[in-house]
């Protein structure tokens, strides 16, 4: 025999005896648990060390833990989720509407995550033969976290998206079924991914589980290949699949086991009775498919208009928002499209309508301002369910009322942010702003439920603060958009408008840059005209400046929502803007702005003008939803509008595709359902009390700069008019007084006094740089801490 023969012989002996030596040690001795002869000898043996290594120390020193903190993050957080199958029936599920949702996805779901436009929570592969075949593409799909059992480590990378758990065969095998509600010890195998998914749910803490795309339902074509290696048949199909939502799924050379269905549905009997035991609720929410076992529900009616709820489904809400719900102001605007459906004994507001004073308003009865001592009895009487509070840096009075109520009634609160009025404010005040930041600490870690307004805000506040964020902005109702008649596109003239504010730190110098921009356009022949709509407060302050422009016009805002709705539609152009200065991207850089989703509802282009880092433009841009200028360059933003203008056919495109995405992606009423289904799961929450102290002083004192730029004058008032501008002019005028002494006198006892005042001048110079120096260490610390944040 061939001496190269006998040594490969060896060889494969003794890897093959060092294999058998490592599967003696494992827990998962079965061949439907271990490597096949697809995986190379050596790469099998060096893939179940990696296994044995994580039965041996991993699952408990790394993995367990990992499962339990998930289980504390979403406990109480979400009451349902929905666990994703792989069936036919998927191609008829329009799972746009999981957007928001917890879900659960497993085997060959990456080949329909390019059809959504979000990524599954969770992500499961328990079947060897997928993990084989499909390994690069599990690789690949990032975002979700990834359950696999220990003992597919052979084959699965280790990364922080991973979560490997004790799965193991079922105790009860072969005249039952096991389902685990420990799934942090150990889970046990059903005859599908599936029923792993269900023992993970039920023990992260939702209430109810929603399958779809579970058929249920299978035929086995005939040009399958059947092998029987390891006593569970392996089937092998040429053509395509039919028993998936993808025809690649598990065909043409795909391997996968014999779908066994009556003995899922077995184990499925087992996942009701124990989930039934510990009061959870599974629902099949499949269309269509043969899975009788657990109760049906409507798909489409999970995601119903809240109209169609009970009122005594939602809570009783009280909002303490100083802008009024309804009001002229953006964020009155929002609150009244989210509680518009809520009657009368569901909600109730605490809003300001002037300087320390306090308004109780239900949206039926607007009754102006109230005793201090009225507010609280109403509030009383209410006696809410759930407090809503939207922090701002204005009105501190309201803050601490805010704090007060929300430490004395005790019942569950959400808390939501709009802007990043903390950084503003830290920056002008940090004294007002440190405090704050740690109220904000305080709320957002006790809160039942943060809320934010956008993704970008989501994800800093999450981090700044300690707590889950998520995002709830504006959105359209398509169909009060999709019947108004849009303005036809033309080459002759061009209308751009703009609706909304002009402050300092957010709008009025890039409003003036294109305003001058179109009225040196009109200079030079073309016809442009600008349009700003505006709150009374702006239009008071700036018309005379807009005025003497050429072809620009300011007026003050009155239409109704359906003439709002029509303005913007015969537009020509739209403008989204923001100013260039650092103040600017510090308050705005985490906002969505409330008129985006009806600016792109409109079907008019849109001109996204302002400098990158915000997320508003930054959002538009990514999206490919409007035309973006970035820099301020009055040349560069000249020729831009030119070329808009003269662009009618660029315009159509844009506008179409911005509808199309508003329509799609900004449906108000999935976010209204969203929002309640927040409100609902937090106002059932267990409430984390907090003491609150009341600030010492005056909170208009230690608030006074909170919304002002430093200028010279609030320098000379803050530093020159307080007792540091006392002890240092008085220092200066004794120094004077005690220099003057020295050279004027011959008496010794007298230049001894001198002297002396010369020391106290510079004492009292010394103790007040010191103080400075302090005050300004502390400043400095401060921004450092929240740079770092």
């Amino acid at each position: 025999m061939d001496l190269k023969v006998i040594n490969n012989t060896e060889t494969q002996n003794t890897l093959e005896s060092e294999k058998s030596r490592l599967v003696e040690r494992l827990p998962t001795r079965s061949p439907i648990y271990l490597p096949t002869e697809k995986i190379p000898l050596e790469d099998q043996i060096e893939g179940l060390k990696r296994v044995e290594k994580l039965y041996t120390t991993e699952l408990n020193q790394i993995y367990k833990p990992r499962i339990r903190a998930l289980k504390k993050h979403f406990s109480g957080r979400k009451k349902r989720c929905f666990i994703i199958g792989n069936g036919p029936s998927l191609k008829k599920t329009d799972l746009t509407l999981l957007d928001n949702e917890i879900t659960f996805a497993v085997n060959g779901f990456f080949l329909k995550s390019g059809d959504v436009n979000w990524k599954p929570t969770f992500y499961l592969v328990e079947d060897h033969l997928v993990a084989e075949d499909r390994a690069e593409q599990i690789k690949d799909f990032k975002g979700p976290i990834k359950f696999f059992p220990a003992y597919l480590a052979y084959c699965i990378e280790q990364d922080d998206e991973c979560i490997f758990y004790n799965h193991r065969p079922r105790i009860s095998y072969p005249h039952g079924f096991d389902f685990s509600t420990q799934a942090d010890e150990i889970t046990y195998t059903g005859c599908t991914v599936v029923f792993s998914a269900m023992q993970i749910a039920a023990y992260l803490g939702f209430e109810e589980i929603y399958l779809i795309g579970v058929d249920a339902d299978y035929e086995i074509p005939a040009d399958t290949k059947v092998s029987k290696s390891y006593g569970t048949s392996v089937l092998d199909m040429k053509s395509d699949d039919t028993n998936h939502f993808h025809p690649d799924y598990f065909g043409k050379g795909n391997r996968w086991h014999d779908p066994q269905v009556d003995k899922m549905l077995e184990a499925y009997k087992e996942a009701k009775k124990v989930t039934e035991s510990i009061n959870v609720k599974i629902f099949n929410a499949t269309v269509g498919g043969k899975l009788d076992v657990f109760e049906r529900r409507n798909y489409e009616d999970l995601f119903s208009d809240p109209k169609n709820f009970a009122d005594s489904q939602k809570p009783k809400t009280l909002l303490l928002d100083f802008n009024k719900t309804g009001g002229a102001s953006a964020t009155g605007s929002l609150t009244a499209k989210y509680f518009e459906d809520w009657q009368k004994d569901r909600f109730l507001q605490i809003c300001v309508p002037g300087t320390n004073q306090y308004e109780v308003f239900d949206r039926f009865d607007d009754n102006g301002p109230t005793p201090k001592s009225n507010v609280e009895e109403a509030i009383n009487k209410f006696n809410p369910d759930i407090i809503l509070y939207r922090p701002v840096a204005e009105h501190p009075h309201f803050h601490e009322f805010a704090m007060q109520t929300l430490s004395k009634l005790g019942v569950p609160y959400a808390v939501w942010l709009m802007d990043d009025w903390p950084s503003r404010l830290i920056l002008h005040n940090p004294e007002y702003g440190e405090k704050i930041d740690n109220d904000l600490k305080q709320l957002c870690q006790n809160a039942a439920a943060c809320l934010s307004i956008s993704d970008a805000m989501s994800g800093a506040f999450g981090s700044r603060y300690g707590a889950q964020f998520k995002k709830f902005h504006n959105g359209v109702s398509p169909k009060k958009w999709s019947k108004i008649k849009r303005k036809q596109a033309r080459k002759s003239d061009c209308t751009i408008r703009y609706a909304g504010g002009l402050a300092a730190d957010m709008s009025i110098d890039s409003v003036r840059d294109i305003a001058q921009a179109v009225s040196h356009l009109n200079s030079v022949g073309q016809n442009v005209r600008f349009e700003i709509m505006t709150q009374k407060h702006w239009f008071s302050k700036y018309h005379y400046e807009f005025a003497e422009l050429d072809g620009v016009e300011i007026s003050v805002s009155t239409l109704s929502n359906k003439a709002y709705r029509e303005w913007l539609s015969q537009a020509d152009l739209l403008l989204i803007t923001y100013n260039f200065d650092d103040d600017t991207k510090c308050y705005v850089k985490y906002s969505f702005a409330n008129k985006l989703p009806e600016c792109c509802a409109s079907g008019t282009p849109i001109i996204a003008y302002g400098p990158d880092g915000l997320a508003t433009l930054d959002t538009l841009e990514e999206l490919n939803l409007a035309f973006r200028i970035k820099t301020r360059d009055p040349n560069e933003l000249s020729d831009a509008l030119t070329k808009l203008t003269n662009s009618p056919s660029k315009r159509l495109q844009l506008g179409k595709m911005a509808q199309s995405f508003a329509f799609s992606r900004f449906s108000i009423e999935n976010y209204k359902m969203d929002f309640l289904r927040e409100l609902v799961l937090a106002s059932e929450t267990i409430p984390k009390s907090f003491e609150y102290r009341r600030q010492v002083g005056s909170p208009e004192k230690v608030a006074s700069v909170a919304n002002t730029n430093y200028t010279l004058l609030s320098f000379f008032k803050k530093y020159t008019l307080s007792w540091k501008g006392v002890v240092g002019v008085f220092s200066a005028v004794l120094l004077a007084i005690a220099l003057t002494m020295i050279t004027i006198t011959d008496s010794i006892v007298v230049k001894a006094g001198a002297i002396f005042m010369v020391f106290l001048a510079q004492l009292l110079l010394f103790l007040l740089i010191a103080h400075l120096a302090a005050h300004l260490n502390k400043t400095v610390a401060v921004l450092e801490n929240r740079r770092n944040k």
